[in-house]
């Protein structure tokens, strides 16, 4: 299931998933994953998002981007972190 909240500011999105084993009808994975978005000044905004594994107490990957676009072109600067 996904809660979102949306503003002239920003956004939010939660997000969470369960997986089941249809064979032994196990618990595979549970994770939960957070995204957001502020948007402060026009053609300015700052966005990320993680996900964390609930059964193994794993942080899985992540983001962070910072992006400009207030004319025809725009710059984006960020980093990421994938686990697998």
């Amino acid at each position: 299931g996904a809660l979102e909240w949306q503003s002239r500011l920003g956004d939010a999105r939660f997000d969470y998933e369960r997986e089941v084993d249809q064979d032994t009808r196990n618990f595979v994975s549970e994770r939960v994953a957070l995204s957001a978005s502020f948007r402060p000044i026009p053609g300015w905004s700052l966005r990320g998002g993680a996900d964390y594994d609930l059964a193994r107490g794993w942080w899985g990957s992540g983001d962070l981007a910072l992006r400009c676009g207030q004319t025809r072109f725009g710059a984006a600067a960020g980093v990421r972190r994938y686990h697998a």
